[in-house]
Parts: structure tokens; sequence; C-alpha cells
């Protein structure tokens, strides 16, 4: 039990430190990302926030995605058809009130609201079924949504700062994102106490591959 509850955790974090970022940096980066690579120009700037709405959503679906998985490989087959269920039940119950108000950027955000309750969801089967307790849930991803989330803000607020092509922006972006993803990481990692997780895990990597 000890060991599987410390795999899921280490795994949880390696996927959380991965796959958040490259959610929410996709966002970042999407108001040069998505006119460059599918041209036209102008004409798919309606999309941008329906995308900086769904990235949010593939954030949360990536903090909770582990959890499904431990569920079904351990046999709790009805944990995770309880957990499809609501999810359902919430989608039908806030689609329609969020296009009426919002149109579709409504449903893209509503889709990361559902995310959000869908990591409540997952993680209080996870807690019932298995001696883990939500805050090593907690402990093992919210290191990755502060800094990505910090590396998200940085991105979309500074689309207009400079007069240069769209293809120079997105690269000047993305290096700019790494940096500030992974500065906020290894800080955010050594005030928590540099426990055992995805950080220490790469940075033993690296050490052991250069060193």
């Amino acid at each position: 039990q000890d060991r599987l509850i410390g795999a899921y955790l280490k795994a949880m974090s390696m996927l959380a430190l991965v796959a958040i970022p490259a959610a929410l940096g996709f966002g970042g980066v999407a108001l040069e990302f998505i006119p460059f690579f599918l041209g036209g120009g102008d004409k798919w700037l309606p999309v941008i926030p329906l995308v900086e709405g769904l990235v949010i959503y593939a954030m949360f679906t990536a903090m909770y995605a582990t959890s499904v998985d431990l569920l079904t490989v351990s046999g709790n087959v009805k944990y995770t058809a309880y957990v499809y269920w609501v999810q359902a039940f919430v989608t039908i119950a806030t689609l329609y009130p969020a296009f009426i108000l919002m149109g579709l950027e409504g449903i893209a955000y509503s889709r990361a609201l559902i995310g959000f309750i869908m990591f409540l969801v997952v993680s209080r089967s996870v807690v019932r079924r298995f001696q883990v307790e939500f805050h090593q849930i907690v402990a093992a991803t919210w290191r990755p949504v502060v800094a990505g989330g910090v590396m998200y803000i940085v991105l979309v607020n500074i689309s207009g700062l400079w007069l240069l092509e769209n293809w120079l922006i997105l690269i000047i972006k993305i290096i700019l994102g790494a940096i500030i993803y992974v500065s906020l990481m290894l800080i955010l990692w050594w005030l928590a106490g540099r426990p055992e997780s995805g950080e220490k895990m790469i940075l033993d990597s690296v050490m052991k591959r250069f060193l």
C-alpha cells in the first residue's frame, strides 16, 4: 500500500510537472501560434479566447488523470464509472447556461469549471479508497500550478509589447515562458523543503547524466 501510494504521488507530480506548463504555455502563446501556423491572419483571432479557456480545463485534466488511472488499475471500476457520471451530469448542467450567457467562450470557460470540479471529485474518490490524504494530492500538484499560472499570466500580458513579426514574438515568448516556469519551479521546490517529487527525479537524472 505504501509503495503504491508513493508511486502514485510521484507519477502525479511528474505528469503535472510536464503537462501543466505544456497546456498553459500553449494558452500563453495562442495569440501568436494560431494565426502563424494556421494562416489567414486575423480571421483566427476569435478562436483565442476559446483556447485560453480550454487550456485551463487541460490543466485540471492533467492534475486528476493519474488518479483515474489508479482507480482503474486497482479494480475500482465502480468509482471510475461514478466519476464519469458526475462529469456527464456537470457538463449537461453547465454547457447550455454558459452558452446563453457568453456564447462559445462561455462553453470554453465552463469546461475549465468542469475540470476543477472533476479534480475534486476524483481526488475525493482516491482519498476514500486509499490511504492517502487530500493535502498529499495538493502537495504533488500545487507547484506546477503556481509556476504555470504565473508563466501564463506573464505571456498573455506581454503580447502587445513588441512591434515584431509574429514568429519572432512566438520564439521570444516560448523562451521566456520556459525560463519563468523552470526558475519558479526550482524556487518553490526548494522553499517546500526539496521533497521527493518529480522535480527531484528530474534533477537526479540530470546530475547523473552530466556530472
